[in-house]
């Protein structure tokens, strides 16, 4: 009976990672609901990934941007949780005015050990009424 335990654990376990490598590499932002200000000190932003990661600091930069294009804030520095699947988004400076604000995310700028890379990601807010709410999300 123990063998037969444990060979079903095994099993499972071996079909669990096989399920987890398939699945592609994600992301979310918060916050997800409303907020007075979008701070600079990564109080308030941050990405969860679905597998751990690593920054690969593109030659162009994440920057939050409004409607028309203009930067509204550069991102100064990303941090991670211990299991590299949150990254603590560092704003140059707090967000209060409003508009429709944009991160874009190109594509490689997250990465896993083993290569596989977030693609192309744009998550978009909104300040109105100095207060900060995340519309949706929107990835190529």
């Amino acid at each position: 009976m123990k063998k037969i335990t444990l060979f079903l654990t095994l099993f499972f376990a071996a079909t669990m990672t096989i399920f987890a490598q398939d699945e592609a590499l994600t992301a979310t932002a918060y916050p997800s609901g409303t907020v007075s200000t979008l701070w600079g000190d990564a109080s308030d932003l941050k990405i969860n990934f679905n597998k751990a990661v690593k920054y690969t600091a593109p030659e162009n930069g994440l920057k939050i941007t409004d409607k028309d294009g203009n930067t509204a804030s550069e991102v100064g520095n990303v941090m991670f949780n211990g299991a590299g699947t949150t990254a603590y988004i560092l704003l140059s400076n707090s967000i209060n005015v409003t508009g429709t604000y944009y991160l874009y995310i190109p594509e490689g700028t997250f990465a896993t050990e083993e290569g596989e890379v977030l693609s192309e990601t744009t998550f978009t807010f909104t300040v109105e009424n100095n207060d900060t709410a995340i519309e949706g999300v929107d990835s190529e």
